[in-house]
């Protein structure tokens, strides 16, 4: 059962010990590395995941305050036509009529209105002699207008309305050619 091993084949034995030895604890080091590596591999995935997250966030705080900001919109296109009917019915009560307790009433009916849209944001824009824009106006006609110039406003046939750089109803105008 037991074997007796030779002096030749226990001086083998012990050479062949030290170099198993010494491959398992060079790979020890080689584990550790890889390791190391897909430690640092996990920990950029991890990096960019976070990352990727507070874009999110705030891509999504911007939205909602976007959303919050513009989600009346359509409140206000309905009201503008109102507020255009003010104005032209002011433009027409002739001076003598102006002092009268009723016209005074409807013009702060009118005030209230524009305070109303302007606590909201919006604001009135394109005036005669403005240089014309096809993001803010709408052309309606051209007339010779040696005054004014060539490609400005002449005259605004319906106002313009923005919120903040957002265009909510584009100003008619006529344009000087």
């Amino acid at each position: 059962m037991f074997t007796k091993t030779t002096p030749d084949e226990t001086k083998l034995e012990e050479e062949i010990k030290p170099s198993v030895v010494s491959a398992t604890e060079s790979e020890e080091p080689v584990e550790s590395n890889s390791n190391c590596v897909k430690c640092e591999e996990y920990l950029n995935l991890a990096k960019r995941a976070r990352a990727d997250y507070e874009n999110l966030k705030k891509e999504n705080e911007k939205w909602k305050q976007d959303f919050i900001k513009y989600a009346h919109e359509g409140l206000v296109l309905e009201l503008l036509p109102v507020l255009d009917n003010f104005h032209e019915a002011m433009s027409h009560i002739p001076e003598a009529e102006k002092v009268k307790d009723w016209v005074i009433g409807i013009t702060y009916i009118k005030k209230q209105l524009e305070d109303f849209l302007k606590a909201q944001g919006v604001e009135i824009y394109a005036v005669s002699g403005d240089k014309f824009d096809p993001n803010y106006h709408e052309a309606i006609s051209e007339v010779n207008d040696l005054t004014i110039g060539s490609g400005n406003i002449v005259k605004v046939i319906r106002r313009g309305y923005k919120q903040g750089a957002k265009v909510v109803r584009a100003a008619q105008v006529v344009v000087g050619k």
